[in-house]
């Protein structure tokens, strides 16, 4: 296909003060379609090979050749596609092909929507290639730019702009429309992509759709869309976190100053009364356009040490309950903090505040202001965040009582007790939030605000505070006289019909008990209690159930190494489900418990027990690969075949090898001289073995080598299937 000179420019016309673009050339659609472009998961390895190799030899992946062929042969034709609904979805593969990959045809995309701007961020399809077209670009995924690889076609990039003259460039188009784009459907999205790469942050979407609050539930059961591979690239979703990365391709330090201006035309420049801000915080666009505009300040000023602990979280595995992510504080006379203080209405130095009560307890009741409340709160300094507290009445029990009752702002409360920062905050709204416990109104699952209750628990928890209160709370709203009692109540609220096999299990009851079982052990004690009188049928659910297990079952086993009580528990579970276990192994849940719980015994001949009745259902296991995860790792084989003497040894080993891999993980950077008698005070402790001489253990029980640890299992999960051929 000819080259075309340049119709965009050459017919261009003015409207509403934007540049549209003429329609695209029927014949580039016609080109664009024939082109090789479905990327799949092979076609993506494929390139990642292709950038890994070192080899001069190396082929460019097809796909990527016609790629970017094609963007040489659209580059004076980006905007005319970008509007037309075949031609921004092939433009959106051109850009997740090659953009990535190559600087130069980010900036030659880039260059052909100089102009046009302002029309594409309020255009349907036009918005989504631009905001991909910026994620993009300033991510690098190659140390080398594929298109100036020997094998790549010829791309013309000369007289093209580097790319933050280009970032800028788009900046400057957008500024003046600023005050419409916020509230804009599509051009809300593409200035929440601008500030994310002027401020160095990156957006990551998760799969899913969130309901928008205080919205009732659709009855009817929707089909459930099939996620892109992409998506977790664009801003689809409505689920957003943010992470810091510095782009290799664009410095973020000369974007300082156009940050800055654009802030200032989304939110002012000086604190005012309430009004025109305070409506675009309760805006469907605009409201999130604000919270990721205070995220992206306050993570831009985030301290050097608070990213080296970001990149520290980040290789450690999350906890499963209660876990908030870790976010940077935005510290006092920053940019993000002058934002708080014009979305509240904050009058620094004023301890009146004549406005900002108001603001917050208006916002609280907003189904989209509560997002932007809940962003402050998270990214507030202690000192801010009790005065915000203390402000809004969440201190108050009057006032408590009416955030919980609203069908938004009880979201607001579920967030303030899962960010609280200090014990006095946390014994002052739970005594304000006790007597909702009580009456039964956050307990009754009619009023749906079980979700508090769930909060309030791990609060208490957490802090350690007021759990006798809670405890009592929570016998009085079910008019029990023992806690014991009130487990059933907290796991179940009916049986499925359908399913005679299922139940329904309250998630945020079973988070409850979950919390009750790391109470102090006396009140955890009489958790456990009620948790061991239910029945073998509920149990044996509970193991196959995702959630049931992880809160019931594994707040068991987890202190079973800590309190002798809970180390009882298991050895009562076991002899309670004797005839089951097969059952249980065999479920791809229910596999894990198994498995767990064999590591939790606290006595060999306990494992034993177990084993035994494993043994016997040895044929129905190695049926499925539940069954031969649940072999390898409690070694039935071996105890079938070698016997109990020959198991045990390999049982010991096994827990020596984990144990001593346990004790390096948690001695962290300590040196290698701690370390030692760390190590030996878990063997002491775990196996309750008499102490052997010297000798005996350098000969018989000795620390396994690096070789051995390595080849054996570190996690709760099913070793190697090879592991316990290693004869020691």
């Amino acid at each position: 296909m000819a080259q075309s000179s340049n119709p965009d420019v050459e017919n261009a016309a003015e409207k509403d003060g934007f540049h549209r673009p003429r329609r695209p050339n029927p014949e580039t659609l016609v080109y664009l379609k024939s082109l090789p472009l479905d990327a799949d998961a092979s076609s993506d390895e494929e390139i990642k090979a292709y950038v890994a190799s070192a080899s001069d030899d190396a082929e460019l992946p097809p796909i990527m050749a016609a790629a970017l062929a094609a963007i040489d042969e659209i580059k004076h034709e980006v905007a005319s596609l970008a509007g037309d609904e075949d031609g921004s979805e092939i433009l959106e593969a051109l850009i997740r092909t090659a953009v990535p990959y190559s600087e130069q045809a980010a900036r030659i995309l880039l260059q052909g929507t100089i102009g046009y701007c302002a029309h594409l961020a309020t255009h349907r399809y036009g918005s989504h290639v631009l905001q991909t077209l910026l994620q993009l670009a300033v991510i690098s995924r190659s140390d080398k730019d594929v298109a100036t690889a020997g094998d790549a076609p010829p791309m013309s990039a000369s007289g093209v702009p580097p790319l933050a003259t280009l970032v800028l460039a788009i900046h400057e188009e957008l500024l003046p429309q600023a005050t419409e784009l916020r509230a804009h459907l599509c051009g809300s999205h593409v200035l929440r992509t601008l500030v994310c790469i002027m401020a160095g942050v990156r957006m990551k979407g998760h799969g899913g759709q969130a309901m928008r609050r205080g919205k009732q539930k659709n009855t009817k059961k929707k089909r459930k869309r099939a996620l892109h591979a992409h998506d977790g690239d664009s801003d689809r979703s409505t689920q957003l976190e943010l992470e810091y990365e510095l782009s290799p391709r664009v410095d973020v330090a000369i974007m300082a100053d156009a940050l800055n201006q654009m802030t200032e035309a989304l939110s002012g420049s000086e604190v005012q009364a309430p009004g025109l801000l305070q409506q675009l915080a309760c805006h469907q666009s605009a409201g999130p356009l604000l919270i990721i505009l205070l995220r992206a300040l306050t993570y831009k000023d985030a301290p050097s040490s608070w990213r080296k602990k970001q990149a520290k979280r980040a290789e450690q595995p999350a906890s499963r309950y209660g876990d908030t992510s870790l976010e940077p504080q935005f510290e006092l006379g920053s940019s993000g903090y002058k934002l708080m203080e014009r979305l509240l209405c904050w009058q620094s130095g004023n301890a009146d505040q004549a406005w900002a009560g108001d603001v917050i307890y208006g916002l609280a009741g907003e189904a989209r202001g509560s997002h932007v409340l809940e962003a402050i709160f998270k990214l507030s300094p202690d000192s801010i965040y009790k005065e915000v507290m203390v402000l809004g009445g969440f201190d108050s029990a009057e006032t408590l009582k009416e955030y919980v009752e609203h069908e938004v702002s009880n979201f607001v409360v579920q967030n303030l007790l899962m960010t609280i920062r200090s014990e006095d905050q946390a014994t002052c709204i739970l005594r304000a939030l006790l007597p909702l416990v009580s009456n039964g109104y956050v307990i009754d699952p009619s009023h749906k605000r079980r979700g508090v209750l769930w909060r309030a628990a791990e609060l208490a928890c957490r802090f350690n505070a007021l759990q006798s209160d809670f405890e009592a709370s929570l016998r009085v709203a079910f008019s029990k006289k023992f806690l014991e009692d009130c487990v059933t109540n907290l796991l179940f609220v009916g049986i499925d019909s359908k399913h005679r096999e299922t139940f329904a299990l309250d998630a945020p009851g079973a988070h409850v008990v979950n919390s009750l079982l790391k109470f102090t052990p006396d009140i955890a004690l009489r958790a456990l209690t009620g948790a061991l009188k239910m029945s073998k049928d509920d149990l044996e659910s509970l193991a196959k159930n995702s959630l049931g297990s992880r809160c019931i079952w594994d707040g068991i086993m987890g202190r079973a190494h800590g309190v002798p009580d809970f180390a009882s528990a298991c050895v009562k579970l076991v002899k309670k489900l004797s005839g089951r276990w097969v059952t249980i192994a065999s479920d791809r849940v229910g596999q894990h418990v198994v498995m767990n719980l064999f590591q939790c015994l606290p006595a060999m001949d306990d494992r034993k027990r177990l084993v035994e009745e494993l043994s016997v259902g040895r044929s129905r296991l190695n049926g499925c690969a539940m069954g031969r995860n649940v072999i390898a790792a409690c070694f039935v084989r071996e105890f079938s075949m070698d016997g109990e003497e020959s198991w045990s040894a390999l049982v010991k080993k096994m827990l020596r090898n984990t144990a001593w891999v346990e004790g390096l993980q948690e001695s962290g950077s300590r040196d290698e001289s701690k370390s030692v008698p760390r190590t030996k005070r878990i063997y002491k402790d775990n196996f309750e073995e008499p102490r052997k001489s010297k000798a005996t253990k350098h000969t018989k029980d000795s620390v396994a080598t690096i070789m051995d640890v390595i080849k054996l299992p570190t996690d709760k999960g099913a070793p190697r299937r090879d592991s316990y051929h290693d004869a020691e």
